[in-house]
């Protein structure tokens, strides 16, 4: 019996893990294998970070990690990060039967810091849920797993009564960083240890607060975070509790813009539009779910996907709303910033300001409006449909905001809160 995040009685249901394909968080220990004569080897994900060295085409590299476009590798007997586009994930399952891990991460999302593995046949004690992740007790201590992943082994405790759970202390709010490289220290005080280093608008929870220093929550323990260069909010950038009365058992399109031999838009540091809509897409498609909806993706890896069938998947389908993520740039202008939703027919005009209104509210991004427009996939689109340029690549401090995980989830919340509010 496959576990869906409804029919979750209790809190300490035995899971079997059963290892299944899912394009948005690969469970296996993939390789990557370089596509390209030499690619660039950096410390951190993203195109701006210091460079490692090089690795040449058809070299074949254990994938460690995942995050916002960019895979984690050893490299010279160190952690190391490549563009994923520029190499080909292979599935080690088509190698290997006996190399079926999955892996555990710190939060509920594909995102997140791998924690461990574990493997199939496994078995862990579910203690907590949310949306389509759970979270799991193991010998190698406690993680997040998502439900593809899992089947009942065990039919205990069915008179249990459904419950909600939290994986944190009551305290919601965050902390938002306000630079790139920011120093994450074991104590609170510059003569601690530096555990990690984080970037610009990266969030985190927050535990305690001790002098001018936070103690947030980090991977599966917690670190310190001097105050004055964060910015804290209360955690406002949440779905809205209204989300199963709004959402339940819609269907969404989501369309990342660009992708394959079609780059789109390339910022300041040679990111390319396509990975960050293909990133944030499957942010969206996460808290869609969450909220109860249905989803289908127009694309869900570095693919080539014609306007045409963009649209055909959609008027095809039972569809509730189409969405296509872009992203902006206006070279000549630099200082251009800001998200704007667009529409073709006027009943979509509604639609258009709900959802511009949910991503301001979320990102604080500046307003540039609701307006209509003709682009294609929504010009010959029978669906309730709107494109989002949702940042500029071009501006120097936006375009290194809109690559960060947690904007683009900032981002997501913005739409789901949107379209929860056209759907009441």
């Amino acid at each position: 019996m496959i576990i869906k995040p409804y029919k979750v009685f209790g809190l300490f249901l035995l899971l079997l893990l059963s290892i299944a394909a899912y394009t948005a968080a690969p469970a296996y220990a993939d390789n990557a294998v370089v596509n390209i004569d030499k690619l660039n080897v950096r410390e951190s994900p993203g195109s701006f970070t210091k460079k490692l060295g090089q690795i040449h085409r058809g070299e074949t590299y254990p994938i460690l990690d995942e995050k916002s476009g960019w895979v984690q590798i050893q490299y010279n007997g160190k952690k190391a990060w490549v563009a994923k586009y520029l190499v080909k994930v292979q599935n080690n399952t088509s190698l290997r039967s006996d190399v079926n891990y999955l892996r555990v991460r710190a939060e509920p999302n594909t995102n997140s810091k791998i924690l461990t593995h574990l493997m199939k046949g496994e078995k862990v004690t579910q203690v907590g849920s949310k949306g389509s992740w759970y979270q799991v007790n193991s010998k190698k201590g406690k993680g997040w797993i998502h439900s593809d992943y899992s089947s009942s082994s065990n039919s205990t405790q069915k008179s249990t009564q459904p419950s909600q759970t939290s994986t944190s202390s009551g305290n919601s709010q965050k902390v938002t960083l306000l630079y790139n490289s920011t120093n994450i220290r074991s104590g609170p005080s510059t003569n601690h240890k530096i555990v990690g280093r984080a970037h610009k608008g990266d969030d985190f929870q927050v535990v305690s607060k001790e002098g001018k220093w936070y103690k947030i929550k980090y991977g599966a323990s917690t670190a310190f975070v001097a105050g004055w260069i964060v910015t804290a909010n209360s955690g406002a950038s949440t779905v809205s509790n209204s989300s199963s009365n709004g959402l339940k058992g819609k269907l969404i399109v989501v369309d990342a813009g660009h992708g394959g031999r079609d780059p789109g838009a390339i910022g300041l540091s040679g990111t390319y539009e396509k990975t960050i809509t293909l990133s944030t897409a499957l942010h969206l498609k996460e808290k869609l779910q969450a909220a109860g909806a249905k989803v289908v993706m127009t694309r869900s890896s570095d693919s080539y996907v014609s306007l045409a069938h963009r649209v055909s998947i959609s008027n095809s389908s039972a569809a509730d709303a189409f969405i296509s993520l872009h992203y902006n740039s206006f070279p000549s202008y630099p200082g251009a910033k800001g998200i704007e939703t667009f529409y073709n027919r006027s009943q979509d005009s509604s639609l258009a300001k709900q959802v511009q209104t949910g991503l301001i509210q979320a990102t604080g991004a500046r307003d540039r409006g609701a307006k209509g427009s003709g682009f294609h996939v929504i010009r010959n689109n029978t669906k309730p449909s709107l494109l989002l340029e949702l940042g500029y690549l071009s501006n120097t401090s936006e375009g290194s905001l809109v690559r960060t995980s947690s904007y683009q989830g900032k981002i997501s919340t913005g739409i789901v809160n949107g379209l929860i509010n056209y759907f009441k």
